[in-house]
């Protein structure tokens, strides 16, 4: 599923319905991009990237926006086998923070189940990153996948491009602040495969299991 937003004129993407790509019975879970070139995106409902009972990959997350994205208390990111979320903003200045808690206010409570993820903010401004999983975690490199077109011409699903780590620009202890946890038991795991970090000092990172 691809849904695209131009920069035509300014509008947020709502998402207030739940998003189904999963496998069925036995196949993989599907690509769900969502792109807005000119405004937010709100994570009000589910998606679900899960693969079937006999499948062998769940699917893809991909969400940019120029400005934030953020959920609300029935958001939902579900793909918790070997699935891949990749959240960034792209705006230099103003407000593009990522804050996807999952109606969570930590690990412990939140809805989202996903196995791999990435995440980037590229504001001077309010910049900040915050996701909570339920199980273990693994930050890592996604984006550029999907094979949909979008009618404007030269855009694809596959262009959320590839991102690695957890990155933002604006520094400070706001800001630039980067706040993730995953698990809900000694057996869930935060795995970092990818630099990341705040690029620009005084910054906080704060990561946790």
């Amino acid at each position: 599923m691809f849904i695209h937003h131009t920069s035509a004129g300014a509008a947020d993407i709502t998402l207030g319905k739940n998003v189904t790509a999963t496998g069925g019975a036995s196949g993989d879970g599907g690509v769900v991009t969502v792109m807005n070139d000119n405004g937010n995106i709100n994570v009000n409902a589910a998606i679900d990237v899960s693969k079937g009972a006999s499948g062998t990959t769940d699917g893809t997350i991909q969400l940019q926006a120029t400005d934030s994205i953020t959920d609300n208390a029935t958001g939902k990111l579900i793909g918790d086998t070997n699935g891949k979320l990749v959240a960034k903003t792209t705006n230099t200045s103003g407000t593009a923070k990522i804050n996807l808690a999952g109606n969570g206010t930590s690990s412990l409570n939140t809805n989202n189940a996903i196995a791999n993820a990435t995440f980037a903010t590229a504001t001077s401004g309010d910049g900040s990153i915050t996701y909570y999983d339920s199980t273990g975690l693994t930050i890592t490199t996604v984006g550029g996948q999907g094979a949909l077109s979008a009618p404007a011409a030269g855009v694809a699903a596959s262009s959320v491009a590839s991102t690695s780590g957890i990155t933002t620009v604006a520094g400070g202890t706001v800001n630039g602040k980067v706040h993730s946890r995953s698990g809900t038991t000694n057996t869930h795991g935060l795995t970092i495969d990818q630099a990341s970090a705040p690029r620009r000092a005084p910054q906080a990172l704060r990561v946790a299991r």
